[in-house]
């Protein structure tokens, strides 16, 4: 009587081919994921950032300014602002609103790319107010402010 057994199963060859290519996904995936991260936190400084454009809006409408901010309405916000953003977070270092020409500026840490957002607002003649964002085209800033 002869016996006959399949034995199932995968080749040591096809299990190498398998490793070697999820190690080829992984060699390309974790770094795109570290760079991923980074931006994802540099965009919670971008938000502070905003945040803080918004007083400077806000000053421009309720006053009904068709021109820049003096410097003494921007020294005013510079005060609010110190209190609004005194705390720090471990992925923005610090947000401020420049004193005399209510540029609004957000430093990220090291872990957030260290990357810098300035934010410049531009007064239209009809009152309203367009916003310019650099970052000194770090490659963690979002596309709008590269």
């Amino acid at each position: 009587m002869k016996v006959v057994t399949n034995i199932a199963g995968f080749s040591l060859i096809e299990l190498m081919v398998v490793i070697a290519i999820i190690g080829i996904l992984a060699s390309i995936g974790i770094p795109a994921y570290k760079t991923y991260l980074i931006k994802a936190r540099a965009s919670e400084t971008l938000g502070f950032a905003q945040s803080a454009s918004r007083l400077v809006t806000q000053l421009i409408i309720d006053n009904g300014l068709t021109t820049a901010p003096s410097a003494t309405q921007c020294a005013s916000l510079s005060t609010q602002e110190a209190i609004a953003f005194t705390t720090a977070t471990p992925n923005t270092a610090s947000v401020a609103i420049n004193a005399t020409s209510c540029v609004v500026t957000a430093t990220a840490t090291a872990l957030a790319g260290s990357v810098a957002f300035v934010l410049t607002p531009t007064v239209n003649a009809d009152g309203t107010v367009t916003w310019t964002c650099t970052s000194g085209k770090s490659i963690y800033a979002p596309g709008n402010c590269q």
